[in-house]
């Protein structure tokens, strides 16, 4: 018995330490992209990026709908008690209402796009980031409940080579590129969304070869008992997520709506 206890905290122990220096090293190059744009972009151009991926962030939420704490917790007690045909259900499950909550968030924003830039944040400029921001949110949310799925099986490392590490990494790398082939402002959004897209394929290809069934991810068997379980216990979650996204980015949205971008940029 403590010898299972003891191969129980070594892999906690690992698992912890992965997940610090994956999310140390995914906050610096997140940082170094934020730096490139204050650099190479003005203030303004800088608070229009900020407002973007703060409205990018709250539809990626809404369109988890819980689903990234719900199923790495429902897939690791399903685990525990070897219910190998509930877990391929929950699998099916979290992938495609994931899937079909951001695709709604998507289509909104996209359609919402003017009215959310020039009667919210009085930002004209704001609707073509936006819009190129609403097709990254089904891969943003895919990414998410990917990984929260290699969480319910203890892999911690999707969660650190493709979230933390890759995206952040690519992004910074195309911004480069958009830098020295002198283009837009819009370019950075590209690449911001070039670089989930590419995060998002990629952890694709290894979850299916990781589960070992494409059958997993059919929309067919996605429709199981399990789902309505799964959508109950995460919706919760969902609430207490977006409190904790509104408590962090409450100032950015606050100065969004009552000064203009320049203002956000400076702060």
């Amino acid at each position: 018995m403590s010898e299972i206890v003891n191969q129980s905290l070594q892999k906690i122990a690992k698992g912890t330490g992965i997940v610090f220096i994956g999310s140390l090293t995914g906050l610096f190059l997140a940082f170094i992209g934020r730096l490139m744009i204050a650099r190479y972009w003005t203030e303004s151009d800088y608070g229009v990026f900020s407002l973007a991926f703060v409205v990018l962030n709250i539809c990626v939420v809404i369109g988890t709908l819980g689903l990234q704490d719900g199923a790495s917790r429902s897939i690791a007690y399903a685990r525990g008690k070897n219910e190998s045909e509930k877990i391929q259900g929950l699998i099916s499950a979290s992938v495609w209402l994931g899937l079909a909550g951001s695709l709604i968030l998507c289509l909104i924003l996209f359609f919402t796009s003017e009215t959310i830039a020039i009667k919210i944040f009085h930002e004209p400029a704001l609707i073509s980031p936006i819009r190129i921001f609403a097709i990254a949110i089904p891969f943003s949310t895919l990414l998410n409940v990917l990984v929260s799925i290699f969480l319910g099986f203890g892999r911690v490392q999707a969660k650190v080579y493709f979230q933390d590490i890759l995206r952040n990494a690519l992004f910074p790398i195309l911004l480069l590129a958009v830098i020295l082939f002198n283009l837009s402002f819009t370019g950075v959004f590209y690449a911001y969304l070039i670089s989930l897209v590419i995060s998002c394929l990629l952890l694709m290809i290894y979850a299916i070869k990781y589960l070992h069934s494409p059958m997993k991810f059919t929309a067919k068997s996605a429709i199981n008992p399990v789902a309505k379980e799964l959508l109950f216990f995460s919706l919760p979650l969902l609430g207490v997520a977006m409190l904790q996204l509104i408590i962090a980015w409450t100032d950015t949205l606050m100065l969004g709506y009552f000064k203009i971008s320049a203002d956000v940029g400076l702060y």
